[in-house]
């Protein structure tokens, strides 16, 4: 039976995906490769029926597909791909927090699943989810201003098993850091020497609990009401030294990397800085 999706912008997750070929099929000196559209990847999550996970595919570009057309292809995800069992030891946000508008209820990374490959792959999704939200509850109990705040998960029973279906945090209408980019009155709004500075202390107060964040990007920075940083995504965060599943976003690490260290952050840091400056120094 096909999702029930009441509007495309409520979809969870949205991109098209492509590949590179040449026109040989083998390399060719000075011919780069051709980027060719495979298809629209989709996700969505049905909070009226005790929050069903869906995922779908349809060969056709984003903007071309119709909303029938997206209802149509979203299929159910089996749970044990994206929601894990919950753990005892998690804080379990209160009840009168899960519909406020002052929460942003982040759901595990659904689009990790793809219905043509469950056979080929693991389900990665509960674990990355799990891992954030162990982090989370490290920084609850030491919390700073500059990093989000987190209310605990989401848990509801699904088949008689409890399973967490999404974590609580603090939201931040003024989006992240990276929007300044595109948004001059957002950039003239806030001070980036404060956000600077804000973004220093979180990455320090990291450290000083044996933490590297890993992956120090605007985008993992949200603008706070009162125009502070506020870091998020700890997907990737783990204690020195740990094996990372994800680590880094290209353009802000120095080389590829799967073990958490101090100095992943230390290096995108400047990076941070230096792209930092150069929005204010654009015109307008």
């Amino acid at each position: 039976m096909a999702a029930k999706l009441a509007s495309k912008r409520d979809l969870h997750f949205l991109a098209e995906e492509f590949d590179f070929v040449y026109e040989s099929g083998q390399p060719v000196p000075d011919h780069p490769p051709e980027r060719q559209f495979i298809r629209t990847t989709f996700t969505w999550v049905d909070k009226d029926d005790n929050d069903t996970a869906y995922w779908g595919a349809i060969p056709i570009r984003k903007k071309l597909v119709t909303p029938e057309q997206f209802e149509q292809e979203l299929k159910p995800v089996p749970d044990d791909w994206v929601y894990p069992l919950t753990d005892p030891a998690f804080t379990v946000a209160p009840s009168e927090l899960q519909t406020s508008d002052k929460i942003f209820i982040k759901r595990p990374k659904i689009d990790l699943y793809d219905a043509a490959r469950v056979t080929e792959i693991l389900p990665m999704a509960p674990s990355l989810f799990l891992s954030e939200i162990r982090i989370l509850e490290i920084l609850k109990k030491k919390p700073h201003p500059n990093i989000v705040k987190y209310h605990g998960v989401r848990v509801l029973e699904r088949d008689g098993q409890q399973r967490i279906t999404g974590l609580l945090l603090d939201k931040y209408p003024k989006g992240d850091l990276d929007s300044i980019e595109h948004d001059i009155l957002l950039r003239d709004s806030i001070d980036k020497d404060v956000i600077m500075n804000g973004i220093e202390s979180a990455v320090f107060h990291l450290h000083s609990l044996g933490l590297a964040h890993n992956d120090l990007n605007p985008a993992n920075i949200l603008i706070g009401d009162k125009g502070e940083a506020v870091l998020v995504d700890f997907g990737s965060c783990e204690p020195f030294g740990e094996k990372l599943i994800t680590g880094g976003t290209g353009g802000w690490i120095d080389e590829s990397y799967d073990t958490s260290a101090r100095k992943h952050d230390l290096a995108a840091l400047p990076k941070i800085e230096k792209w930092l400056q150069e929005q204010y120094q654009k015109e307008g």
